[in-house]
């Protein structure tokens, strides 16, 4: 994978790293897209099923206790305003009122049912949240969210199911409800009261009894008789057994007593009817005050089942709600710190990629430069150093090419410009070697021509003695010379290729120069950009400390409600202490007002029996005749005492009624202020449970703001440091450009030099030319060569004198040997 990189053209790695970030980019954004689905569809869920669930609950709850307060008021006031208007009032609204309970509970199934396929809906949820677990298994936060989702919707069908079979069972309870209430509803009207029904009917028979034993005068009877009233006031005020069987009890007493009486058969028989009758309406009135009782207690207990299956559905619900609320408040943080994530590695690969591609690029650069540096500095000098040697005749001087080829590791333009240097480093070092041999051959002819020249010494010595030696003197000479022009001509050859190496590697340091200007453009343009960037990151760093003190300051507001609701709490809980008190009170004095009526009803049960007593006093008194008149007074006085004692009974009895009207009325309002206390303690409550949700979020966003802000200003350091790392390597680069520039230069002095050694070259190759020809003629004339013997020899001196004008090594070029 790094060496395709590597071999890819500038062009082509730039196109890579912007598409791998464009690439990432597309990542985040993908993210990002799935993670606003995934909240999307969480909320939609919420709103769908869970809040309209709350809802129906709430309507259902506050029905149910509008229900509650309809039936207590009946039980109230039906006496006082009628069992018609009480109907109307009272029970027709807990008919509508169960009705609605009923209503909204069959919505509820609904929503819990969504038309019969609510468990294959959520199925199909769950199994849609198992691929997508399948999908997102590459990332382990996208995999909590998805499977703490799958989780929860497992949990809410089995809550659903469990809250459907609730739902079912309260239709049931308040059907139950209402048809027990208005069954005794019935036995109530049924029952009556004072003037109407059942309890109105033995009230008129026992009227009716208590008149003829009265008008008899059958006083047994009558203590008889208000004996029975007794016993039925205090069975109507205490729902005693014990009252009802001492009622019957007594009845059986009032027909011993009739029958003891001098009544004849026909009044026995209608008094003792009478009593039957009386009996009979009252045992029906027992009867229906136990059936009353009984529905009263089934649907109590079908209300008390009722009343919690709907606290549980809407504490259910409301948790399921609040469940889903932070599910998705956890997606949408996890989602932000997924993208800050995903953002930051996207920021950094991208520095990373780019200064990854800059070292690449910058340290081949870097390294073609010296080599540039040190072949113009280093190896032309040394052959601008020899060339001026040779100039002066020096030949003992040693040259060699130091100068290395670069190591090329890609394909890219770069790597191209340093395969060129390392292709100008090669024919640097041919050249170089030709210029040696060159020298090395030059030594070697130089030799030779001394050699020669001492021969030419010698043998002109002997001229005289042997022309045929001088002949073949002269032929050696013209073979000497031969291989002069020879040697001369190959110099001539490798002079002009070192010439045409000069100028090609002078087009190549021209072309280096022309791309090192491209590039340092391409640099410049590349420092632009990164500045804008730079620029761009700092104001981003800025706009996130500017949210975190926006974040501060809303966390300081929300801490502040919080104690306000805190407050608010405490002030609720007083509250509600000081009504229970107050209720608690206020039951106190019902009790001793009950207290007070049984009192009260002692002292008329006194004043009856004062007043039979007195009754009884006149019957002896008048059967005493004149001795009875004086007792016949006091007990006239004794009954009027009764019957004012008896009247004023009677109006503290209505006063003890009125007073435990209100006393009731008082504690009904009592238990609704409790209620109604409760409530809002209960509200002040969950408004401070969602003050300190609020305020625990708002912290996290602080966190997490702050979190950036501080990652916005490292990421703004790091853009600071690229851009001046840019800065650099624009400057590095324009230093190449110059360098590329003046190696030109300095290539062209070398051309120059070595035309002028050329052209050396064929001025000497015309001197060999002059020579052969003169050692032709010397050949012609051999007969002549004695008398040029002397000059040959002076020829000789002054060919040796220009010999010992070269410098060099004798040793060198095979002169020893020639010697």
């Amino acid at each position: 994978m790094l060496n395709w990189f590597h071999n890819l053209k500038i062009r082509g790695k730039l196109i890579t790293v912007f598409l791998t970030i464009i690439c990432l980019t597309v990542i985040v954004s993908v993210i990002a897209l799935v993670s606003q689905y995934l909240a999307k569809i969480t909320i939609e869920d919420l709103f769908e099923v869970d809040v309209k669930i709350t809802q129906l609950t709430l309507e259902s709850n506050s029905a149910f206790l509008t229900a509650r307060q309809a039936e207590k008021d009946y039980f109230l006031y039906r006496k006082t305003i009628g069992f018609e208007e009480a109907r109307k009032q009272y029970v027709n609204i807990l008919e509508t009122q169960v009705t609605t309970i009923t209503t909204k509970m069959e919505e509820i199934r609904g929503k819990l049912e969504m038309d019969s396929n609510a468990i294959e809906n959520l199925n199909n949820k769950i199994k849609f949240w198992d691929d997508i677990i399948q999908y997102v298994d590459w990332n382990d936060t996208l995999l909590d969210i998805a499977t703490g989702r799958r989780d929860t919707l497992k949990q809410q069908l089995n809550d659903y199911q469990t809250s459907l079979a609730d739902v079912k069972v309260i239709i049931q309870k308040a059907n139950g409800y209402k048809s027990n209430f208005l069954f005794a509803v019935e036995k109530i009207e049924e029952q009556g009261n004072d003037d109407s029904g059942i309890e109105g009917d033995f009230r008129q028979k026992a009227h009716d009894i208590q008149t003829i034993v009265t008008e008899k005068n059958l006083n047994q009877l009558i203590i008889d008789m208000l004996t029975l009233r007794h016993y039925e006031k205090e069975y109507l005020l205490h729902k005693d057994r014990e009252d009802v069987r001492n009622l019957q009890k007594t009845v059986e007493q009032f027909k011993h007593d009739v029958n003891a009486t001098s009544l004849n058969a026909a009044e026995k028989a209608e008094l003792i009817q009478l009593v039957d009758n009386y009996q009979d309406s009252f045992d029906r009135l027992v009867n229906i005050e136990r059936e009353v009782v009984k529905s009263i207690e089934i649907y109590q207990g079908i209300v008390d089942r009722a009343g919690t299956l709907l606290l549980e559905i809407r504490d259910a619900s409301i948790q399921e709600q609040i469940a889903t609320q932070k599910l998705a408040e956890g997606l949408i943080n996890t989602v932000g710190s997924v993208l800050l994530f995903t953002s930051v590695f996207v920021i950094l690969l991208g520095v990373l990629l780019a200064l990854r591609m800059a070292s690449s690029i910058s340290g081949r650069v870097v390294e073609v430069t010296e080599l540039v540096t040190f072949i113009a500095c280093h190896d032309i000098f040394e052959l601008k150093k020899a060339l001026q040697q040779l100039a002066e005749g020096d030949l003992s001087g040693d040259f060699s090419i130091l100068a290395h080829p670069v190591k090329v590791k890609s394909e890219d333009e770069i790597s191209q410009m340093a395969e060129a240097f390392n292709t100008m480093v090669r024919e640097v070092h041919d050249a170089g070697e030709a210029f040696e041999q060159t020298m090395s051959n030059l030594r070697r002819l130089i030799g030779q021509v001394a050699i020669n020249a001492e021969q030419v010494d010698r043998t002109s010595t002997q001229l005289a003695d042997s022309v045929s030696q001088t002949r073949d003197a002269a032929s050696q000479v013209t073979t000497s010379i031969y291989e002069i022009a020879v040697g001369i001509t190959q110099q001539v050859t490798n002079t002009e290729n070192a010439t045409s190496m000069v100028e090609h590697v002078t087009r190549a340091i021209e072309s280096i120069a022309t791309g090192a200007q491209d590039q340092a453009t391409s640099i410049h343009e590349s420092l632009t950009i990164t500045d804008e960037i730079s620029h761009a990151i700092e104001q981003i760093a800025n706009n996130a400390y500017v949210g975190a003190d926006i974040v501060a300051e809303a966390a300081s507001v929300a801490q502040a409600s919080t104690e306000t609701i805190d407050a608010t709490i405490r002030s609720m809980k007083n509250i509600k202490e000081k009504v229970l008190l107050s209720a608690k009170s206020v039951r106190e004095m019902g009790m001793r007002s009950q207290q007070i009526g049984s009192i009260v009803s002692t002292i008329d049960d006194i004043a009856t029996q004062t007043n039979l007593l007195a009754l009884n006093a006149n019957i002896e008194a008048a059967r005493a005749g004149e001795h009875g008149k004086g007792f016949a007074i006091v007990a006239d006085e004794v009954r009027k005492l009764a019957e004012q004692s008896a009247q004023a009974t009677q109006e503290i009895t209505q006063l003890v009624q009125g007073i435990q009207q209100t006393v009731d009325d008082a504690v009904a309002a009592m238990q609704e202020s409790t209620i109604e206390v409760e409530t809002g303690v209960e509200q002040a409550n969950d408004a401070g449970q969602a003050l300190d949700l609020i305020l625990q979020a708002v912290e996290m966003v602080n966190e997490q703001v702050q979190a950036i802000a501080e990652e916005s200003s490292i990421i703004s350091e790091s853009s600071k440091g690229l851009l001046s790392a840019m800065h650099s390597l624009s400057a590095v680069v324009e230093e190449n450009s110059a360098a590329s520039q003046q190696m030109s230069a300095n290539t062209t002095e070398v051309l120059y030099a070595i035309e002028d050694v050329a052209r050396v070259s064929k001025e000497e190759g015309t001197f060999v030319k002059v020579v052969t020809v003169a050692t032709t003629e010397m050949s012609n004339q051999v007969d002549e060569v004695s008398n040029s013997a002397q000059m040959l020899s002076e020829m000789a001196q002054t060919l040796q004198k220009l010999v010992d004008q070269f410098k060099f090594d004798k040793t060198d070029g095979g002169y020893d040997d020639y010697s």
